[in-house]
């Protein structure tokens, strides 16, 4: 079932916030902003309901059938999206110089579940929750010594990147824009990050059950996922204040019954139906700092249909 509606807004789901940091007297603005004020930025958001993202924030809850106070859960939704919003104006203005300038402390909780993965070929299945370039620089050094390759729509060796590695040093982390690379690392016991819950529009796409409506997932993704004895191991973020806490769930590898691994269009459906059901429980942990939130009702220009 499809629980989007044939009228839901045709909106960018992040155009609200890019306005913040898009243009560069704006990013050095913004990046000024102390944490402090971002409750206050939150509730007028709410007030003026601008770009009607409360009210598509408000909806998406009602999805996830969210039990807390509905308000509450808005505010906190539209405060981290801030809090996300400033730390790529940090990034992007060129303030953060060293890893002191972070100003960010993180730590893992499960990190017996971590080390359980070492040695193996390892996915990390984790929700959209921290801006690009602090996942770049936590999880390089959550993971080092181990090799890790990262995937995203139109990553390169930019700018972006090249600050964070020169701060970061970032020598375990690479990028990879073809699946062949991707498997090289998986083979020599590496791990693969991306964002399982965001497909392209540009990406073969297979639909999975997702909160009870038809979601794309990509396929090659599903793909590399289902290459024997692959663990996937959940991971949600949670933010609260200067720290990030990164949520270590236990490592599971898919196991196919016999002759499915024969059978392509079995496997892609089976493996990918068990990565959505993990994205959704590790969602239902920390609804509220999913960037991904508004997704849920509102289309999306840029996602795969």
């Amino acid at each position: 079932m499809n629980l989007m509606p044939a009228d839901a807004p045709m909106i960018d789901c992040q155009q609200l916030f890019r306005g913040l940091i898009d243009e560069p007297s704006a990013r050095q603005q913004f990046a000024l902003t102390p944490d402090s004020g971002l409750p206050e930025m939150a509730s007028q958001i709410i007030a003026q309901d601008s770009y009607c993202y409360a009210s598509v924030a408000r909806a998406a809850a009602a999805i996830l059938r969210i039990e807390r106070d509905m308000g509450q859960f808005v505010q906190d939704h539209i405060e981290h999206q801030l809090w996300v919003h400033k730390r790529r104006a940090l990034w992007l203005s060129g303030r953060i110089q060293s890893e002191s300038d972070a100003g960010l402390r993180w730590r893992v909780d499960g990190e017996e579940n971590r080390r359980a993965t070492e040695g193996h070929p390892t996915i990390l299945i984790s929700p959209m929750m921290l801006p690009y370039e602090d996942a770049l620089w936590i999880s390089s050094q959550m993971l080092s010594p181990r090799e890790a390759v990262i995937y995203g729509e139109g990553l390169a060796p930019d700018e972006m990147y090249s600050q964070v590695q020169k701060v970061f040093g970032l020598e375990t982390m690479r990028l990879a824009d073809q699946p062949r690379a991707i498997l090289r690392v998986l083979r020599q016991g590496g791990v693969f990050l991306t964002y399982p819950d965001f497909t392209y529009e540009s990406h073969l796409a297979q639909h999975v059950q997702f909160f009870g409506m038809r979601w794309p997932m990509s396929s090659g993704f599903i793909s590399i996922c289902s290459q024997p004895g692959t663990l996937l191991t959940p991971a949600y973020l949670a933010h609260e204040a200067a720290e990030v806490v990164i949520h270590v769930g236990e490592p599971v590898e898919v196991e196919l019954p016999a002759g499915g691994q024969t059978d392509k269009r079995w496997t892609q459906h089976l493996v990918g139906a068990a990565i959505a059901r993990m994205l959704e429980e590790l969602v239902l942990r920390n609804p509220a700092q999913w960037q991904l939130l508004p997704t849920l009702v509102a289309h999306c220009s840029q996602r795969a249909k």
